[in-house]
Protein backbone atom coordinates (compact mmCIF):
# COMPACT_ATOMS: atom_id res chain seq x y z
CA UNK A 1 0.00 0.00 0.00
CA UNK A 2 3.06 2.12 0.74
CA UNK A 3 4.59 1.43 -2.90
CA UNK A 4 1.16 2.22 -4.54
CA UNK A 5 0.89 6.18 -2.49
CA UNK A 6 3.97 6.81 -3.11
CA UNK A 7 6.43 4.53 -5.53
CA UNK A 8 9.77 6.92 -4.99
CA UNK A 9 9.65 7.23 -1.21
CA UNK A 10 8.74 3.18 -0.65
CA UNK A 11 10.54 1.05 -3.20
CA UNK A 12 9.02 -2.82 -3.84
CA UNK A 13 10.65 -5.27 -1.33
CA UNK A 14 12.02 -7.48 -4.36
CA UNK A 15 13.82 -10.93 -3.57
CA UNK A 16 16.50 -9.62 -6.32
CA UNK A 17 17.17 -6.72 -4.12
CA UNK A 18 17.23 -8.30 -0.92
CA UNK A 19 19.80 -10.63 -1.73
CA UNK A 20 22.08 -8.36 -3.87
CA UNK A 21 22.37 -5.88 -1.42
CA UNK A 22 22.78 -8.65 1.11
CA UNK A 23 25.42 -10.07 -1.04
CA UNK A 24 27.21 -6.59 -0.96
CA UNK A 25 26.95 -6.73 2.71
CA UNK A 26 25.17 -3.26 2.70
CA UNK A 27 21.97 -5.22 4.42
CA UNK A 28 21.44 -7.40 7.07
CA UNK A 29 17.89 -8.74 7.95
CA UNK A 30 16.31 -8.82 10.98
CA UNK A 31 14.41 -11.25 12.81
CA UNK A 32 11.18 -8.60 12.54
CA UNK A 33 9.78 -8.21 9.11
CA UNK A 34 9.06 -4.62 9.60
CA UNK A 35 12.57 -3.57 10.97
CA UNK A 36 13.85 -5.86 8.11
CA UNK A 37 12.07 -3.70 5.58
CA UNK A 38 13.05 -0.42 7.38
CA UNK A 39 16.84 -2.16 7.22
CA UNK A 40 16.45 -2.12 3.53
CA UNK A 41 14.81 0.65 2.53
CA UNK A 42 17.73 2.76 4.39
CA UNK A 43 20.19 0.58 2.46
CA UNK A 44 18.29 1.17 -0.83
CA UNK A 45 18.10 4.79 -0.32
CA UNK A 46 21.80 4.72 0.30
CA UNK A 47 22.78 2.99 -3.06
CA UNK A 48 19.99 4.82 -5.18
CA UNK A 49 21.99 8.03 -4.22
CA UNK A 50 25.51 6.79 -4.08
CA UNK A 51 25.15 5.43 -7.42
CA UNK A 52 23.01 8.62 -9.15
CA UNK A 53 20.57 5.96 -10.26
CA UNK A 54 16.53 6.10 -10.73
CA UNK A 55 14.75 3.22 -8.19
CA UNK A 56 13.54 1.65 -11.56
CA UNK A 57 16.95 1.48 -12.93
CA UNK A 58 18.66 0.56 -9.32
CA UNK A 59 16.01 -2.62 -9.24
CA UNK A 60 17.16 -4.10 -12.60
CA UNK A 61 20.95 -3.39 -11.29
CA UNK A 62 20.19 -5.54 -8.28
CA UNK A 63 18.01 -8.44 -11.09
CA UNK A 64 21.80 -8.12 -12.92
CA UNK A 65 23.54 -8.77 -9.71
CA UNK A 66 22.12 -11.49 -8.83
CA UNK A 67 22.46 -13.41 -12.74
CA UNK A 68 26.54 -12.64 -11.94
CA UNK A 69 27.16 -9.43 -13.64
CA UNK A 70 28.28 -6.45 -10.92
CA UNK A 71 26.22 -3.71 -9.54
CA UNK A 72 28.17 -0.68 -10.71
CA UNK A 73 27.41 2.77 -11.50
CA UNK A 74 26.55 4.59 -14.97
CA UNK A 75 29.03 5.94 -16.70
CA UNK A 76 30.75 9.23 -14.47
CA UNK A 77 28.18 9.12 -11.52
CA UNK A 78 30.78 8.51 -9.18
CA UNK A 79 32.61 11.75 -10.53
CA UNK A 80 30.90 15.61 -8.61
CA UNK A 81 27.21 15.36 -9.67
CA UNK A 82 26.91 19.09 -11.95
CA UNK A 83 23.23 19.39 -12.18
CA UNK A 84 22.41 21.93 -14.71
CA UNK A 85 20.96 24.95 -14.24
CA UNK A 86 18.06 24.38 -15.99
CA UNK A 87 16.68 21.40 -13.12
CA UNK A 88 16.82 24.15 -10.82
CA UNK A 89 18.67 24.73 -7.58
CA UNK A 90 18.22 21.82 -4.77
CA UNK A 91 16.96 22.70 -1.47
CA UNK A 92 18.92 21.86 1.66
CA UNK A 93 18.43 21.35 5.58
CA UNK A 94 21.44 21.75 7.60
CA UNK A 95 22.19 21.53 11.57
CA UNK A 96 24.93 24.32 12.20
CA UNK A 97 26.28 22.95 15.12
CA UNK A 98 24.92 20.78 17.98
CA UNK A 99 21.30 22.74 18.60
CA UNK A 100 22.34 25.35 16.59
CA UNK A 101 25.21 26.50 18.58
CA UNK A 102 27.41 27.46 15.73
CA UNK A 103 24.10 29.53 14.16
CA UNK A 104 25.40 33.20 14.92
CA UNK A 105 28.90 32.53 13.57
CA UNK A 106 27.89 30.91 10.34
CA UNK A 107 25.16 34.19 10.05
CA UNK A 108 28.27 36.28 10.76
CA UNK A 109 30.54 35.22 8.58
CA UNK A 110 28.85 34.07 5.72
CA UNK A 111 29.39 30.57 5.79
CA UNK A 112 27.80 27.04 5.91
CA UNK A 113 29.97 24.14 7.43
CA UNK A 114 29.99 20.47 8.66
CA UNK A 115 31.96 18.71 11.03
CA UNK A 116 34.49 15.27 10.47
CA UNK A 117 37.37 17.55 10.35
CA UNK A 118 39.69 14.11 10.83
CA UNK A 119 38.54 13.24 7.25
CA UNK A 120 40.81 16.04 5.95
CA UNK A 121 40.06 17.77 2.49
CA UNK A 122 36.86 15.89 1.12
CA UNK A 123 37.89 17.02 -2.58
CA UNK A 124 40.07 13.88 -2.32
CA UNK A 125 37.51 11.73 -2.08
CA UNK A 126 36.20 9.80 -5.54
CA UNK A 127 33.05 7.95 -4.17
CA UNK A 128 30.24 7.88 -1.46
CA UNK A 129 31.94 4.22 -0.35
CA UNK A 130 35.48 5.92 0.05
CA UNK A 131 34.01 8.21 2.16
CA UNK A 132 32.07 5.95 4.25
CA UNK A 133 35.41 3.65 4.51
CA UNK A 134 37.26 6.46 6.02
CA UNK A 135 34.55 6.52 8.52
CA UNK A 136 34.63 3.53 9.54
CA UNK A 137 38.35 3.46 10.03
CA UNK A 138 38.81 6.60 11.81
CA UNK A 139 35.27 5.12 14.08
CA UNK A 140 36.50 1.19 15.08
CA UNK A 141 32.94 0.28 16.37
CA UNK A 142 30.07 2.15 16.50
CA UNK A 143 26.91 2.66 14.10
CA UNK A 144 27.27 2.17 10.11
CA UNK A 145 28.23 5.71 9.28
CA UNK A 146 26.27 5.95 5.65
CA UNK A 147 24.42 8.92 6.66
CA UNK A 148 27.42 10.80 8.28
CA UNK A 149 29.25 9.60 4.91
CA UNK A 150 26.43 10.93 2.36
CA UNK A 151 26.17 14.33 4.26
CA UNK A 152 30.21 14.60 3.84
CA UNK A 153 30.17 13.79 0.01
CA UNK A 154 26.64 15.89 -0.55
CA UNK A 155 28.13 18.81 1.44
CA UNK A 156 31.72 18.55 -0.85
CA UNK A 157 30.46 17.04 -4.13
CA UNK A 158 26.46 17.54 -4.95
CA UNK A 159 25.58 20.98 -3.14
CA UNK A 160 26.58 23.74 -5.55
CA UNK A 161 26.41 27.87 -5.71
CA UNK A 162 22.82 28.78 -6.14
CA UNK A 163 21.36 26.31 -3.99
CA UNK A 164 18.63 27.07 -1.14
CA UNK A 165 19.63 26.13 2.15
CA UNK A 166 17.66 26.56 5.09
CA UNK A 167 19.68 25.82 8.77
CA UNK A 168 17.74 23.94 11.80
CA UNK A 169 17.91 23.90 15.32
CA UNK A 170 17.13 20.59 16.70
CA UNK A 171 13.80 19.15 15.05
CA UNK A 172 11.67 22.34 15.03
CA UNK A 173 12.86 25.43 14.57
CA UNK A 174 13.97 26.97 11.47
CA UNK A 175 16.92 29.38 12.10
CA UNK A 176 18.09 31.02 9.04
CA UNK A 177 17.71 30.82 5.02
CA UNK A 178 20.29 31.74 2.39
CA UNK A 179 21.67 30.85 -0.80
CA UNK A 180 24.90 29.49 -1.26
CA UNK A 181 27.33 31.61 -3.34
CA UNK A 182 30.74 28.89 -3.62
CA UNK A 183 31.94 25.66 -3.99
CA UNK A 184 33.60 23.36 -1.05
CA UNK A 185 36.64 24.53 0.85
CA UNK A 186 38.30 22.38 3.41
CA UNK A 187 39.54 25.58 6.04
CA UNK A 188 42.28 24.43 8.24
CA UNK A 189 42.72 27.48 9.92
CA UNK A 190 39.31 27.21 11.39
CA UNK A 191 39.33 25.43 14.79
CA UNK A 192 36.42 22.78 14.04
CA UNK A 193 33.79 22.61 11.53
CA UNK A 194 36.01 22.62 8.41
CA UNK A 195 34.65 21.94 5.43
CA UNK A 196 32.71 24.57 4.49
CA UNK A 197 30.83 27.03 1.93
CA UNK A 198 30.07 31.08 1.34
CA UNK A 199 26.50 31.34 2.12
CA UNK A 200 24.47 34.81 1.52
CA UNK A 201 22.23 34.34 4.83
CA UNK A 202 18.26 36.25 4.01
CA UNK A 203 16.77 35.49 6.50
CA UNK A 204 17.30 34.75 10.59
CA UNK A 205 14.98 34.05 13.74
CA UNK A 206 13.02 31.25 14.73
CA UNK A 207 10.22 29.71 13.18
CA UNK A 208 8.40 26.11 13.34
CA UNK A 209 7.17 25.12 10.10
CA UNK A 210 5.44 21.81 10.98
CA UNK A 211 4.46 19.85 14.14
CA UNK A 212 6.01 16.50 12.66
CA UNK A 213 9.76 16.62 13.53
CA UNK A 214 12.64 17.46 11.49
CA UNK A 215 15.22 14.71 10.07
CA UNK A 216 17.78 14.60 12.46
CA UNK A 217 20.64 14.35 9.86
CA UNK A 218 23.59 16.85 9.47
CA UNK A 219 22.54 17.54 6.27
CA UNK A 220 19.57 16.56 4.03
CA UNK A 221 18.39 17.36 0.40
CA UNK A 222 15.13 18.08 1.03
CA UNK A 223 14.40 19.46 -2.78
CA UNK A 224 11.59 16.40 -3.67
CA UNK A 225 9.61 17.00 -0.27
CA UNK A 226 7.41 19.57 -1.40
CA UNK A 227 5.14 19.39 1.62
CA UNK A 228 8.09 20.55 3.42
CA UNK A 229 9.35 22.91 1.91
CA UNK A 230 6.22 24.60 1.04
CA UNK A 231 5.30 24.47 5.52
CA UNK A 232 9.53 25.75 5.51
CA UNK A 233 8.74 29.16 3.15
CA UNK A 234 5.69 29.68 4.67
CA UNK A 235 6.29 29.91 8.08
CA UNK A 236 9.71 32.00 7.26
CA UNK A 237 6.94 34.28 5.25
CA UNK A 238 8.28 33.75 1.50
CA UNK A 239 6.32 34.55 -1.19
CA UNK A 240 5.19 31.42 -3.39
CA UNK A 241 7.50 33.14 -6.35
CA UNK A 242 10.13 34.77 -4.26
CA UNK A 243 12.75 32.02 -5.04
CA UNK A 244 12.08 31.50 -8.41
CA UNK A 245 15.07 33.42 -9.98
CA UNK A 246 16.88 31.17 -8.48
CA UNK A 247 15.81 28.17 -10.46
CA UNK A 248 13.53 26.17 -8.15
CA UNK A 249 11.17 23.92 -9.50
CA UNK A 250 7.75 22.47 -7.77
CA UNK A 251 8.74 19.03 -6.03
CA UNK A 252 6.41 15.78 -5.81
CA UNK A 253 7.67 13.61 -2.92
CA UNK A 254 6.44 14.10 0.24
CA UNK A 255 8.74 12.80 3.74
CA UNK A 256 8.08 8.95 4.41
CA UNK A 257 6.38 8.64 8.04
CA UNK A 258 7.86 6.63 10.66
CA UNK A 259 5.37 4.16 11.91
CA UNK A 260 3.99 4.70 15.72
CA UNK A 261 5.46 2.17 17.98
CA UNK A 262 3.12 1.95 21.16
CA UNK A 263 1.68 -0.09 23.79
CA UNK A 264 -0.91 -2.20 20.83
CA UNK A 265 2.19 -3.06 18.81
CA UNK A 266 4.50 -3.55 21.72
CA UNK A 267 2.55 -6.57 23.36
CA UNK A 268 1.20 -8.37 20.11
CA UNK A 269 4.34 -10.94 20.57
CA UNK A 270 6.22 -9.32 23.73
CA UNK A 271 5.09 -12.30 25.80
CA UNK A 272 4.61 -9.86 28.58
CA UNK A 273 1.33 -8.00 29.78
CA UNK A 274 0.27 -5.19 28.90
CA UNK A 275 0.59 -3.41 32.36
CA UNK A 276 4.22 -4.68 33.09
CA UNK A 277 5.79 -3.80 29.58
CA UNK A 278 3.90 -0.11 30.39
CA UNK A 279 5.73 -0.36 33.93
CA UNK A 280 8.66 -1.06 32.52
CA UNK A 281 8.45 2.17 29.95
CA UNK A 282 7.67 4.67 32.58
CA UNK A 283 10.33 3.65 34.81
CA UNK A 284 12.95 3.62 32.12
CA UNK A 285 11.68 7.34 31.17
CA UNK A 286 11.78 7.97 34.81
CA UNK A 287 15.23 6.65 35.86
CA UNK A 288 16.66 7.03 32.40
CA UNK A 289 19.01 4.28 32.42
CA UNK A 290 17.82 1.21 33.39
CA UNK A 291 19.23 -2.63 32.74
CA UNK A 292 16.93 -5.79 31.43
CA UNK A 293 18.63 -8.93 33.40
CA UNK A 294 17.85 -11.94 33.30
CA UNK A 295 18.61 -16.04 32.11
CA UNK A 296 19.74 -16.88 29.22
CA UNK A 297 17.22 -17.07 26.76
CA UNK A 298 14.59 -14.62 27.52
CA UNK A 299 14.81 -12.16 25.20
CA UNK A 300 17.08 -9.30 26.91
CA UNK A 301 18.33 -7.58 23.67
CA UNK A 302 15.12 -8.30 21.47
CA UNK A 303 13.16 -6.46 24.50
CA UNK A 304 15.55 -3.84 24.73
CA UNK A 305 15.00 -2.79 21.55
CA UNK A 306 11.28 -2.97 21.90
CA UNK A 307 11.90 -0.84 25.01
CA UNK A 308 13.70 1.66 22.89
CA UNK A 309 11.17 2.36 20.59
CA UNK A 310 8.15 2.77 23.20
CA UNK A 311 10.04 5.15 25.12
CA UNK A 312 10.82 7.09 21.96
CA UNK A 313 7.56 6.74 20.03
CA UNK A 314 8.52 4.75 16.80
CA UNK A 315 10.49 2.68 14.84
CA UNK A 316 13.42 5.03 14.46
CA UNK A 317 17.31 3.94 13.77
CA UNK A 318 18.61 7.16 14.01
CA UNK A 319 17.49 7.97 17.25
CA UNK A 320 18.71 4.47 18.76
CA UNK A 321 22.43 3.33 18.63
CA UNK A 322 23.72 -0.15 20.14
CA UNK A 323 26.97 -0.76 21.28
CA UNK A 324 28.39 -4.13 22.97
CA UNK A 325 30.59 -4.46 25.96
CA UNK A 326 33.17 -6.98 26.11
CA UNK A 327 36.55 -7.98 28.19
CA UNK A 328 38.86 -5.26 25.89
CA UNK A 329 36.16 -2.72 25.80
CA UNK A 330 37.66 0.62 27.05
CA UNK A 331 37.37 4.16 27.99
CA UNK A 332 39.20 5.13 24.64
CA UNK A 333 36.98 2.94 22.82
CA UNK A 334 33.29 4.12 24.04
CA UNK A 335 34.19 7.81 24.91
CA UNK A 336 37.18 8.92 23.90
CA UNK A 337 40.77 8.32 22.96
CA UNK A 338 44.02 8.50 20.63
CA UNK A 339 43.22 6.03 17.75
CA UNK A 340 45.99 4.94 14.82
CA UNK A 341 45.75 7.56 11.99
CA UNK A 342 45.76 6.53 8.14
CA UNK A 343 48.40 8.87 7.16
CA UNK A 344 50.41 7.91 10.89
CA UNK A 345 51.00 8.29 14.16
CA UNK A 346 47.71 9.13 16.27
CA UNK A 347 44.57 11.60 16.31
CA UNK A 348 42.16 11.82 19.60
CA UNK A 349 38.67 10.25 18.10
CA UNK A 350 34.99 10.46 19.71
CA UNK A 351 33.61 7.04 20.44
CA UNK A 352 30.00 5.99 19.95
CA UNK A 353 28.94 7.88 22.93
CA UNK A 354 29.86 11.42 22.55
CA UNK A 355 28.98 11.00 19.02
CA UNK A 356 25.65 9.93 20.26
CA UNK A 357 25.34 12.65 22.84
CA UNK A 358 26.11 15.22 20.24
CA UNK A 359 22.88 13.95 17.57
CA UNK A 360 20.87 14.24 21.21
CA UNK A 361 22.25 17.74 21.87
CA UNK A 362 21.03 18.73 18.07
CA UNK A 363 17.62 17.30 19.07
CA UNK A 364 16.61 18.29 21.97
CA UNK A 365 13.03 18.04 21.64
CA UNK A 366 13.26 14.03 20.81
CA UNK A 367 14.15 10.91 23.05
CA UNK A 368 17.43 9.34 22.13
CA UNK A 369 18.00 5.70 23.34
CA UNK A 370 21.53 3.82 23.81
CA UNK A 371 21.45 0.22 24.08
CA UNK A 372 24.03 -1.85 25.92
CA UNK A 373 24.10 -5.01 25.45
CA UNK A 374 26.25 -7.65 27.40
CA UNK A 375 26.96 -4.48 30.13
CA UNK A 376 28.18 -6.42 32.64
CA UNK A 377 31.01 -7.92 30.18
CA UNK A 378 32.98 -4.99 30.34
CA UNK A 379 34.72 -3.28 33.26
CA UNK A 380 32.10 -1.20 33.39
CA UNK A 381 33.94 1.54 35.84
CA UNK A 382 37.02 2.02 33.52
CA UNK A 383 34.67 2.35 30.66
CA UNK A 384 32.42 4.53 31.54
CA UNK A 385 35.23 6.69 33.55
CA UNK A 386 33.68 10.57 34.39
CA UNK A 387 30.48 9.07 33.16
CA UNK A 388 29.28 7.21 35.77
CA UNK A 389 28.38 10.71 37.36
CA UNK A 390 27.15 12.40 34.50
CA UNK A 391 24.68 9.47 33.50
CA UNK A 392 22.81 10.41 36.67
CA UNK A 393 19.44 11.67 36.19
CA UNK A 394 19.88 14.37 38.30
CA UNK A 395 23.49 15.29 36.87
CA UNK A 396 21.83 15.58 33.13
CA UNK A 397 22.55 19.55 33.06
CA UNK A 398 25.10 21.74 31.64
CA UNK A 399 25.99 22.69 35.42
CA UNK A 400 26.95 19.30 36.37
CA UNK A 401 29.65 18.93 33.29
CA UNK A 402 33.07 18.20 33.65
CA UNK A 403 36.22 17.91 31.48
CA UNK A 404 37.01 14.80 29.31
CA UNK A 405 39.95 12.79 29.96
CA UNK A 406 42.02 13.73 26.80
CA UNK A 407 39.23 17.13 26.59
CA UNK A 408 41.77 20.09 25.42
CA UNK A 409 42.50 22.97 27.48
CA UNK A 410 39.73 25.15 25.81
CA UNK A 411 37.07 22.23 25.08
CA UNK A 412 33.83 23.15 27.20
CA UNK A 413 32.63 20.56 29.97
CA UNK A 414 30.96 17.82 28.76
CA UNK A 415 27.23 16.75 29.80
CA UNK A 416 25.08 13.92 29.41
CA UNK A 417 21.69 15.29 27.47
CA UNK A 418 18.75 14.53 30.16
CA UNK A 419 16.93 12.67 26.36
CA UNK A 420 19.26 10.43 26.42
CA UNK A 421 18.61 7.08 27.76
CA UNK A 422 20.60 4.07 28.76
CA UNK A 423 18.98 0.48 28.34
CA UNK A 424 21.54 -2.26 29.52
CA UNK A 425 21.28 -5.97 28.69
CA UNK A 426 22.84 -8.52 31.38
CA UNK A 427 22.69 -12.70 31.56
CA UNK A 428 22.88 -13.76 35.62
CA UNK A 429 24.12 -16.52 34.63
CA UNK A 430 27.31 -14.81 33.25
CA UNK A 431 30.18 -15.75 36.32
CA UNK A 432 31.53 -11.86 35.04
CA UNK A 433 28.50 -10.75 37.38
CA UNK A 434 30.72 -9.89 39.88
CA UNK A 435 32.64 -7.18 38.26
CA UNK A 436 29.15 -5.36 38.49
CA UNK A 437 29.78 -2.82 41.33
CA UNK A 438 27.70 -0.97 43.93
CA UNK A 439 28.10 2.64 42.21
CA UNK A 440 26.66 1.05 38.41
CA UNK A 441 23.59 -0.68 40.55
CA UNK A 442 22.86 2.60 42.38
CA UNK A 443 22.33 4.75 39.14
CA UNK A 444 20.30 2.27 36.91
CA UNK A 445 17.26 0.32 38.12
CA UNK A 446 17.44 -3.17 37.61
CA UNK A 447 14.58 -5.20 35.80
CA UNK A 448 14.07 -8.65 36.28
CA UNK A 449 13.25 -10.51 32.77
CA UNK A 450 11.36 -13.80 33.58
CA UNK A 451 11.07 -16.82 31.74
CA UNK A 452 7.23 -16.54 29.52
CA UNK A 453 6.51 -20.18 29.07
CA UNK A 454 3.25 -19.67 30.88
CA UNK A 455 2.42 -16.61 28.31
CA UNK A 456 -0.22 -16.75 26.04
CA UNK A 457 1.61 -15.20 23.67
CA UNK A 458 4.26 -18.02 23.81
CA UNK A 459 1.82 -20.14 22.75
CA UNK A 460 0.10 -18.48 20.15
CA UNK A 461 4.07 -17.51 18.78
CA UNK A 462 4.56 -21.70 18.29
CA UNK A 463 1.10 -22.30 17.04
CA UNK A 464 2.43 -19.68 14.11
CA UNK A 465 5.23 -21.33 13.34
CA UNK A 466 3.29 -24.68 13.48
CA UNK A 467 4.10 -26.76 16.33
CA UNK A 468 1.72 -28.82 17.45
CA UNK A 469 -0.18 -27.95 20.86
CA UNK A 470 0.75 -31.42 22.76
CA UNK A 471 4.24 -30.10 21.68
CA UNK A 472 3.81 -26.92 22.98
CA UNK A 473 2.35 -28.26 25.99
CA UNK A 474 5.24 -30.69 26.56
CA UNK A 475 8.21 -28.05 26.20
CA UNK A 476 6.08 -25.58 29.01
CA UNK A 477 6.10 -28.89 31.15
CA UNK A 478 9.44 -30.15 30.65
CA UNK A 479 11.41 -27.00 30.87
CA UNK A 480 9.36 -26.11 33.98
CA UNK A 481 10.76 -29.05 36.05
CA UNK A 482 14.40 -28.09 34.85
CA UNK A 483 13.85 -24.68 35.81
CA UNK A 484 12.59 -26.04 39.13
CA UNK A 485 15.72 -28.01 39.47
CA UNK A 486 17.78 -25.26 38.68
CA UNK A 487 16.18 -22.78 40.96
CA UNK A 488 16.60 -24.73 43.81
CA UNK A 489 20.05 -25.84 43.35
CA UNK A 490 21.94 -23.56 45.79
CA UNK A 491 24.99 -23.01 43.70
CA UNK A 492 23.40 -22.06 40.69
CA UNK A 493 19.47 -20.34 41.39
CA UNK A 494 16.88 -18.48 39.41
CA UNK A 495 19.40 -16.32 37.34
CA UNK A 496 20.56 -19.69 35.31
CA UNK A 497 17.07 -20.98 34.45
CA UNK A 498 16.22 -21.65 30.70
CA UNK A 499 14.72 -19.30 28.51
CA UNK A 500 11.71 -19.23 26.60
CA UNK A 501 13.78 -17.67 23.17
CA UNK A 502 15.03 -21.25 22.71
CA UNK A 503 12.12 -22.41 20.60
CA UNK A 504 11.07 -19.04 18.77
CA UNK A 505 13.37 -19.25 16.00
CA UNK A 506 11.90 -21.26 13.11
CA UNK A 507 15.45 -21.16 11.45
CA UNK A 508 15.58 -22.30 7.76
CA UNK A 509 11.53 -22.76 7.54
CA UNK A 510 11.96 -26.86 8.25
CA UNK A 511 8.85 -28.04 9.80
CA UNK A 512 9.19 -27.43 13.78
CA UNK A 513 8.19 -30.94 14.91
CA UNK A 514 9.71 -33.67 17.19
CA UNK A 515 12.85 -33.38 15.26
CA UNK A 516 13.27 -30.10 15.44
CA UNK A 517 12.58 -29.87 19.33
CA UNK A 518 15.22 -32.71 19.76
CA UNK A 519 17.91 -30.30 18.32
CA UNK A 520 17.47 -27.88 20.41
CA UNK A 521 17.36 -29.97 22.94
CA UNK A 522 20.76 -31.53 22.30
CA UNK A 523 22.83 -28.69 20.26
CA UNK A 524 21.94 -25.50 22.42
CA UNK A 525 19.93 -26.72 25.83
CA UNK A 526 21.97 -29.30 26.40
CA UNK A 527 25.47 -28.03 26.61
CA UNK A 528 24.32 -25.26 28.78
CA UNK A 529 23.07 -27.77 31.13
CA UNK A 530 26.63 -29.33 31.31
CA UNK A 531 27.99 -26.23 31.83
CA UNK A 532 26.01 -25.51 34.81
CA UNK A 533 26.46 -29.13 36.46
CA UNK A 534 30.13 -29.40 35.61
CA UNK A 535 30.99 -31.01 38.03
CA UNK A 536 27.94 -33.16 38.34
CA UNK A 537 27.46 -34.43 34.47
CA UNK A 538 24.25 -37.15 36.35
CA UNK A 539 22.04 -34.03 37.26
CA UNK A 540 22.86 -32.83 33.73
CA UNK A 541 22.05 -36.00 31.57
CA UNK A 542 19.07 -36.49 33.67
CA UNK A 543 17.83 -33.24 32.92
CA UNK A 544 18.77 -33.53 29.47
CA UNK A 545 16.98 -36.87 29.57
CA UNK A 546 13.65 -35.44 31.02
CA UNK A 547 13.22 -33.33 28.28
CA UNK A 548 13.48 -35.95 25.73
CA UNK A 549 11.12 -38.37 27.24
CA UNK A 550 8.12 -39.25 25.42
CA UNK A 551 5.78 -39.24 27.97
Amino acid sequence: AWHMQAPDTWPVFYESSRRALEDDGVYAPSPDRVETYFRFLTAFRSLHVALGTGRWELEHLCERGQEGQAIEPPVDQEAPVDTPASEGARVWLIAPGPNASLWDEFHREGIAAIGWDGLGDLSRFQNLEEVADALRRSRGEGPEPMHDALACWEFAKVMRPGDVVFAKKGRRVIVGHGIVESDYTFDSSRSQYQHTRRVRWLHSGAWKPRDRPLVTKTLTDITTYAQLVADIRRAIGLDDDEDEPLGIQPATGTLPQVPVYGLDQATGDRFRPRETIEGWVELARHRRNVVLQGPPGVGKTFLADRLASLIIGRRDPQNVCVVQFHQSYSYEDFVQGYRPSTGGGFELRDGPFLRFCDRALQDREDRYVLIIDEINRGNVSKVLGELMMLIEPDKRDPKWGVKLAYAAEDDKPFYVPPNLYLIGTMNTADRSLAMVDYALRRRFAFIDVEPAFDSPGFENHLARMGVAPTLVARIRDRVRHVNAEIDGDDDLGRGFRIGHSYFCARGDGAPCDERWFSRIVEYEIGPLLREYWFDRRDRAEAAEALLLADD
